[in-house]
Parts: C-alpha cells; structure tokens; sequence
C-alpha cells in the first residue's frame, strides 16, 4: 500500500471503524489494499486510490514548500475569518521563492488588502459569480509573489486554516476535477489484474474507496464552483459506475477534512 493510502486509512478507520461491517482489518497482497472480514466472516478486498488531477499536482507539488512556507506566516488559523467568505484561495505566481526577509511585508500587506475587501465587500464583491482579486498596486510585496486571490463562500466548506494555496491555471472549470475523478474510477477499473482478483484470493467481494484530502485541497483546484456542488461530481460518478462498475462490487467517496462525509457511488 502507498504511504499516502496507508496514512489515510488508519484515520479512516480510526473515524469509520464499522465501515463494511469490518471485524477484523489486515494489510493485503495489493491487489488489494487492505482485506477486510466482516461480521459474517466474509473476507472483503478494499482498493485504495487517491483523487487527484494528476496535470495539477506534479507542478504544484514541486512548489509546494515555498508556497507552504508563505501561508504559515499569515497564521490563518489563529485569526478570525470574515461572515462573507469560508475561505481563501491564494495563486502564487511560478516558481515563488520563500523570503524570510519579505515575512513582515507580505503578512502586513496580506492582512491590509483582506481588511479593504471585507470593509468594501458590497463595493468590490457583491453581485460577482467569482470572487477575485488581482490589483496588488498598492501591495508590492504580494504583487512580487501573488497572481490571484479568490473568496469561496460555500456553506458547510468550513476548516480551522482559512487561507489555503490553489492549482495553477487562472480561472478553473469545477468540472475539472470531476473529470479527474472519473478518469481515476476508470483506471482502476481497467486494471488486468483485478479480474480474477476476487477468485484469487477467495473474496466475497471487491470494494473501492476513493479519498480527496489535503493534498487534493492544496494542489488542486475546488471540485465545486458556482453552479457546480459536490452532489453534481457524485452523480456524475454514479452515473459511471451504474453504467458499467467493472470488477466492484462497492464504491464509495470519502472527503477526508473536518468531519468527513462518506458517499456511496456504487450500488
């Protein structure tokens, strides 16, 4: 099992101990991930994978710990956020450098230009489908390192860290990631070595858990938008699988922040 998928599945379990009525849990021979036995002594595979837009994440990755190191400084977890927005996405620029002598500026510049957007909210936002930012005129710290600020205002949306970093791309298309996803349901069904996989290993049934977490928040753009919430992406995901669910008995979703909401794709 990849370490990613490890590291996710003891909190999952930790927070889903019950999960496909699991009795006993142990690492498998991949395929699958993780054997499970149930409350009826079936013994059930479990096929981890992570949703990612792989075009995003490689690139993002690669900048990651100077971008990580600029949003540690604003401390937005210890701050109050606005009644106006959720959260925060900030756009770094390509190949943003960590200063440690620009902190002061960027953080004191930072918090100026969000206290003008909160104070003039129905000037500069109200009424707008996407909530950006991008004149950084009387900000020259950020100019030098910040393309965009977006505000996102989805209820329910809500984590201790209020100002999170974005994929690359300028104006993203939600559905982006859907596609993502769908493409990622469809390699793991594709996959040859999954067909006898059940018989193989004498299996009840075939299982997939599909995971988004930090690294999807961090690296990815929203998988919602406007006129695109998460129950879209599910439907979307269902629709697949009803359509043709390869060797999976069972598929879920699991969106792996705050209090973790489960989703059944398949039946």
């Amino acid at each position: 099992m990849k370490t990613a998928d490890e590291e996710f599945f003891k909190t999952f379990i930790s927070v889903k101990p019950h999960f496909l009525g699991s009795k006993t849990r142990v690492t498998g021979p991949e395929p699958p991930d993780v054997i499970i036995t149930d409350v009826h002594d079936r013994q059930l595979g479990l096929e981890l994978t992570e949703w990612l837009d792989k075009e995003q994440t490689t690139p993002s990755i690669s900048n990651q710990d100077n971008e990580m190191k600029w949003l540690e400084i604003l401390n937005s977890e210890d701050r109050p956020r606005s009644k106006n927005f959720q959260f925060i996405r900030v756009e770094f620029h390509n190949g943003t450098r960590y200063s440690q002598w620009e902190e002061v500026s960027f953080r004191k510049e930072f918090r100026s230009l969000i206290s003008y957007v909160v104070e003039n909210w129905e000037d500069e936002m109200e009424g707008t489908p996407q909530k950006i930012w991008n004149d950084f005129t009387n900000y020259p710290t950020l100019a030098e390192h910040v393309s965009l600020i977006l505000f996102h205002n989805w209820p329910g949306r809500e984590s201790q860290r209020w100002v999170l970093g974005t994929g690359k791309g300028g104006a993203y298309d939600p559905r982006q990631m859907t596609r993502a996803l769908l493409e990622r349901i469809e390699e793991k069904k594709k996959k040859p070595n999954y067909v006898n996989l059940k018989t193989q290993r004498h299996l009840s049934e075939l299982v997939l858990l599909v995971h988004y977490g930090i690294r999807g928040l961090m690296h990815n753009w929203p998988f919602e938008g406007m006129n695109w919430k998460i129950e879209d992406v599910v439907s979307e995901a269902r629709a697949n699988l009803v359509q043709n669910p390869g060797p999976f008995d069972q598929a879920f979703l699991y969106l792996a922040y705050n209090e973790g909401h489960l989703f059944t794709l398949y039946p």
